[in-house]
Protein backbone atom coordinates (compact mmCIF):
# COMPACT_ATOMS: atom_id res chain seq x y z
CA UNK A 1 0.00 0.00 0.00
CA UNK A 2 1.41 3.90 -1.07
CA UNK A 3 2.18 5.69 2.08
CA UNK A 4 3.51 8.74 0.56
CA UNK A 5 2.73 10.84 -3.21
CA UNK A 6 5.94 10.95 -4.67
CA UNK A 7 4.87 13.18 -8.00
CA UNK A 8 2.45 14.10 -9.88
CA UNK A 9 2.17 15.13 -13.86
CA UNK A 10 -0.22 18.05 -14.70
CA UNK A 11 -1.02 19.58 -17.92
CA UNK A 12 -0.56 23.66 -18.62
CA UNK A 13 -0.62 25.82 -21.57
CA UNK A 14 2.21 25.81 -24.05
CA UNK A 15 4.61 28.23 -23.76
CA UNK A 16 3.72 28.94 -20.21
CA UNK A 17 7.08 28.17 -18.05
CA UNK A 18 8.04 31.68 -17.24
CA UNK A 19 4.63 31.93 -15.27
CA UNK A 20 4.52 28.86 -13.99
CA UNK A 21 8.71 29.39 -12.87
CA UNK A 22 7.57 33.23 -11.51
CA UNK A 23 4.59 31.37 -9.39
CA UNK A 24 5.67 27.44 -8.45
CA UNK A 25 9.50 28.80 -7.88
CA UNK A 26 9.07 32.39 -6.54
CA UNK A 27 5.92 33.02 -5.02
CA UNK A 28 5.33 28.91 -4.00
CA UNK A 29 8.85 28.58 -3.06
CA UNK A 30 9.39 25.47 -4.50
CA UNK A 31 12.90 24.80 -6.07
CA UNK A 32 12.90 24.07 -9.74
CA UNK A 33 14.79 21.22 -10.69
CA UNK A 34 16.22 19.31 -14.19
CA UNK A 35 14.46 17.86 -16.92
CA UNK A 36 16.38 14.65 -18.75
CA UNK A 37 17.22 16.24 -22.15
CA UNK A 38 14.65 13.62 -24.10
CA UNK A 39 12.54 15.40 -22.55
CA UNK A 40 13.74 18.80 -22.01
CA UNK A 41 12.87 19.32 -25.67
CA UNK A 42 8.98 19.03 -25.01
CA UNK A 43 9.36 22.19 -22.59
CA UNK A 44 7.77 22.47 -19.25
CA UNK A 45 8.86 22.71 -15.72
CA UNK A 46 9.46 20.37 -13.13
CA UNK A 47 9.54 21.16 -9.22
CA UNK A 48 10.11 20.17 -5.64
CA UNK A 49 9.14 21.18 -2.44
CA UNK A 50 9.57 18.52 0.30
CA UNK A 51 9.51 14.93 -0.97
CA UNK A 52 6.67 15.91 -3.63
CA UNK A 53 7.82 16.67 -7.09
CA UNK A 54 5.27 18.32 -9.56
CA UNK A 55 5.77 18.21 -12.97
CA UNK A 56 4.14 20.52 -16.01
CA UNK A 57 4.00 19.61 -19.08
CA UNK A 58 2.61 21.52 -22.31
CA UNK A 59 -0.26 19.81 -23.67
CA UNK A 60 -2.21 21.32 -26.81
CA UNK A 61 -4.94 23.45 -25.68
CA UNK A 62 -4.20 22.20 -22.07
CA UNK A 63 -6.19 18.98 -22.60
CA UNK A 64 -5.89 16.59 -20.14
CA UNK A 65 -2.90 14.51 -20.67
CA UNK A 66 -3.39 10.81 -21.83
CA UNK A 67 -0.32 10.33 -19.48
CA UNK A 68 -1.23 12.38 -16.27
CA UNK A 69 -0.35 10.13 -13.32
CA UNK A 70 0.91 10.33 -10.08
CA UNK A 71 3.59 8.31 -8.63
CA UNK A 72 3.40 6.87 -4.84
CA UNK A 73 5.85 4.84 -2.79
Amino acid sequence: MPTALDHFRLAVPAGSEEALRAHHGGAAGMTETTRPLPLAVRGGCRFRVGDVRPRLRPTPECAPSRKAHRGCR
